[in-house]
């Protein structure tokens, strides 16, 4: 399944309107997974003026400037209350496109006037467009409404910190904690202030939950290592920040971290190595950095925002089982920015619960083609291609998984669920099992290590592993290094 941000509404309601019957129960799983899953996912405000962590930049950390593509914004919004759609002007406005994104909030909060969530959706808006003030007051409607509504406080949080009260940002984000400890952003968020205010073993175990709660980002890998370093904790400080680098090589800022926990290690060479590849981003940072300062009178800006509050909206009607209009607004997102992954994201999973996986697989290669780095959307490529029998691309897709993820277990089990039953490239597939259940020792793997054996012709090796399994799935049996099996953990 396609790595979507893991978000609950933490409104402590739901949009009370009539929903539209699912016609199957694909229909109705796909209501359940997207909608839950999107329908508060951007609380966390995107700060267009400069580069925030919790979203990301506008551009990709030393990629330098996108393709400038003329945003395609302005034209009404397809949908069922729209007839036709104006043509697009030749150079949308700044202006224009700010009046359409506003127009989608709007349109949603006369359906829904008195729904916290709502609220908050339109205090994305204005936060993004740097509209703090106004921001900050939609998300106290929201808690006057619903003093249960996670995501409003979480937002007061970004505003609090921006504003440089620290310590008020972080009694919100606790806040936030205590209403919905599985909302993405309220560990993360906090992590840096913490890092700031010099209380860097709070900020690693808040990053750590937030690793766990949802994707791990290269910012969070950095931070992570920043927080290990101030710890004097080097070798996991090296790790995170190699890590931080695996997930996004342009970016210079780890590089620099690394040769510094590299030179207090005593290993000088590769310190020395780090700090060139550092110097040599650098120049490409500054680049993209103007980039990221773009403000939202740009047009390509407020195309972002734009794109956001549809993708916004679309998670909104999803869980409302509004589907028609869910569908409508994913898809303008993606067609007024050619980079937005969310709506993307979205849209592949709508069509391959629907058992559409062909249509699916088309927004797959894109989000690859948008952000070839994330092993995530090459692994749900080639789980779409098995499906429609490409074994070859298939393969292709999940050994580029590998390579973006070798240490990460999921990296290797579907490969080798795809050789095995082919009897193909026999001996690899057991060294990926062996290096799998290394990774993670688990009754499964070692199942999967005694199939690959056994396909091998190592008899002996399959007996073995299926012995092992048996040893994990014994209640009260311990590993060779005395820790109880995963599958025995409570």
């Amino acid at each position: 399944m396609l790595e979507h941000p893991n978000s609950a509404s933490g409104t402590g309601s739901e949009p009370n309107s009539p929903g539209i019957h699912a016609r199957s129960s694909r229909r109705r799983q796909a209501v359940a997974v997207i909608g839950g899953a999107l329908v508060c996912t951007a609380v966390a405000a995107f700060m267009v003026s400069r580069s925030s962590w919790w979203t990301g930049p506008a551009t990709r950390p030393g990629a330098g400037p996108p393709p400038r593509e003329e945003p395609r914004a302005g034209a009404t919004m397809p949908g069922p209350s729209t007839s036709t759609a104006r043509p697009e002007a030749a150079a949308p406005t700044a202006e224009s496109i700010r009046q359409e994104a506003f127009a989608v909030i709007r349109q949603l909060m006369e359906e829904f006037p008195d729904d916290p969530g709502a609220m908050c959706l339109m205090a994305n808006v204005h936060m993004r467009f740097t509209q703090s003030a106004e921001a900050t007051k939609w998300w106290q409607r929201a808690i006057d409404r619903n003093p249960r509504q996670a995501n409003a406080y979480h937002g007061l949080a970004l505003v609090a910190n921006e504003t440089g009260d620290r310590k008020k940002a972080l009694e919100l984000w606790r806040k936030a904690q205590e209403i919905n400890p599985d909302l993405p952003g309220v560990y993360g968020a906090p992590a840096e202030a913490l890092l700031e205010m010099g209380r860097p073993q709070e900020a690693a175990a808040a990053l750590e939950k937030e690793i766990r709660l949802s994707s791990g980002t290269p910012r969070l890998y950095y931070l992570l290592g920043q927080a290990y370093h101030q710890q004097q904790e080097y070798g996991k400080a090296v790790e995170r920040y190699q890590k931080a680098i695996e997930m996004e090589p342009r970016d210079p800022k780890p590089y620099y971290g690394l040769a510094s926990a590299l030179a207090e290690l005593g290993a000088p060479d590769r310190a020395r190595e780090c700090m060139e590849k550092f110097r040599q981003r650098k120049d490409q940072e500054e680049q993209a950095m103007l980039e990221v300062r773009r403000t939202a009178d740009d047009p390509f800006v407020a195309t972002q925002v734009l794109a956001e509050a549809h993708t916004d909206a679309a998670g909104f009607y999803a869980a409302c089982q509004r589907l028609k209009e869910a569908e409508a607004h994913w898809q303008r997102a993606a067609s007024v920015d050619a980079r937005h992954t969310r709506c993307r994201r979205a849209l592949a999973e709508w069509h391959r619960l629907g058992g559409r996986p062909a249509e699916a697989l088309k927004f797959a290669e894109e989000l690859r083609k948008i952000d070839p780095a994330q092993a995530s959307y090459h692994l749900y490529a080639g789980d779409l291609l098995i499906q429609l029998e490409r074994y070859d691309a298939a393969e292709e897709a999940l050994r580029r998984v590998l390579d973006l993820a070798p240490n990460r277990p999921g990296a290797y089990r579907p490969l080798i669920q795809l050789l095995l039953p082919r009897n193909k490239n026999l001996p690899e597939a057991r060294a990926l099992a062996q290096k799998l259940v290394e990774l993670e020792p688990t009754a499964t793997n070692w199942r999967l290590l005694a199939e690959a054996c056994c396909r091998g012709g190592d008899l002996d090796g399959a007996r073995q592993a299926v012995r092992r399994a048996l040893d994990f799935e014994t209640p009260g049996a311990k590993t060779p290094e005395g820790r109880t099996p995963p599958e025995q953990q409570k």
